[in-house]
């Protein structure tokens, strides 16, 4: 049915039934009653699409994952703890705050233009964006939307904020930088002094941040970088553990510790350390960051670092709603991490 047919069938205008359901407060109580009864009696629902068009709310949050490269078995979402992890919360506190989420996922440069349009034809009133790179703003002509958007895992430069007018921008990340200094030092506090990195992709933030952070608590320290030891991972399970083979293979002199800038290519180093007929934490010891599932049940189980995805998520879908309701404007939050004593790293005895 349409509006037309439930304003002839409740002898009003069709504006009045316009006003019921938007619920607007300048309708009588009676005319109020009859329309809801009408549209209960018939199961009306307005044209959510025809709503968008006159300027109204889709109750939809957009939900975009930028993963890239080829959609693999180590690609889906069901396999990655981290996008699986804010898919599950970020849906749960939408439902909790009556939004819809249009779930997309952004897997190689065309895909981008489906975040734009989402927002420039009004499918979604907001939208989180995750796994973000430093020119994703660009790709996504961040220009030309005006909707509210949390970034994860994104700090805006100075640049990106002439670009984007950002005022209705805001980013939510973790201190990913104490967190990596915190696992050398943990390191150094057990006697290590030749500890590795395993890289994580250089165009995203975490991937930058925690590298930095690993050569500043090295050099703090004292303590040589062997360029050996530094494994190329791009936050890609094969690339991290083919890497790590190599770096077994060629290096006479092990590191005693490599930390990892993911969780899931600290497990990759772990099956390339036992492949090499080496154990974990008796020959090298890991820390890896997140603290996803799958390192909660590894054998061992995985030392790591992480932030609470819980609370991030929840922050994301508050500062949403507020914004969408026109309550409060954009924040940059971050948030501490804590690391997690497990199984994979263990104190070594420093040579006279």
């Amino acid at each position: 049915m349409k509006s037309e047919d439930i304003a002839k069938l409740a002898g009003v205008s069709r504006s009045t039934v316009s006003r019921v359901v938007n619920n607007y407060p300048n309708v009588p109580t009676d005319t109020k009653e009859k329309v809801m009864n009408i549209i209960k009696e018939y199961n009306y629902s307005p044209n959510t699409y025809a709503r968008t068009l006159a300027g109204k709310k889709s109750n939809t949050i957009g939900l975009f994952l930028i993963i890239e490269g080829d959609f693999g078995e180590n690609n889906r979402i069901y396999m990655n703890d981290f996008f699986g992890a804010y898919l599950d919360l970020l849906l749960d506190y939408a439902s909790i705050k009556d939004y819809y989420v249009l779930v997309s996922i952004i897997s190689s440069e065309s895909k981008y233009q489906k975040i734009q349009q989402a927002f420039l034809e009004k499918r979604i009133d907001a939208g989180v964006i995750i796994g973000t790179q430093l020119d994703t703003l660009k790709k996504i002509h961040m220009d030309t939307i005006t909707s509210s958007v949390v970034l994860f895992d994104y700090d805006l430069t100075d640049k990106d904020r002439v670009f984007t007018k950002d005022s209705h921008i805001s980013t939510i990340n973790s201190n990913d930088y104490e967190g990596i200094k915190d696992a050398v030092r943990h390191l150094y506090s057990k006697g290590h002094r030749s500890i590795g990195f395993i890289k994580g992709r250089e165009l995203s933030r975490s991937g930058h941040i925690r590298y930095e952070a690993y050569l500043s608590a090295m050099s703090e320290l004292d303590l040589d970088v062997n360029a050996d030891h530094i494994i190329e991972g791009e936050f890609d399970i094969g690339i991290a553990y083919a890497n790590t083979q190599k770096m077994l293979k060629d290096c006479e002199i092990k590191p005693t510790a490599i930390i990892s800038a993911n969780d899931f290519m600290a497990l990759a180093a772990i099956d390339a350390i036992h492949e090499a007929n080496l154990d974990v934490p008796g020959d090298i010891s890991i820390i890896g960051f997140d603290n996803t599932l799958h390192g909660q049940i590894s054998d061992p189980k995985l030392t790591t670092i992480g932030p609470d995805f819980k609370i991030m998520a929840q922050k994301a879908i508050d500062i949403l709603d507020k914004q969408i309701q026109g309550i409060y404007p954009s924040q940059e939050v971050n948030y501490e991490v804590n690391f997690y004593e497990r199984d994979t790293c263990q104190s070594i005895t420093l040579e006279e």
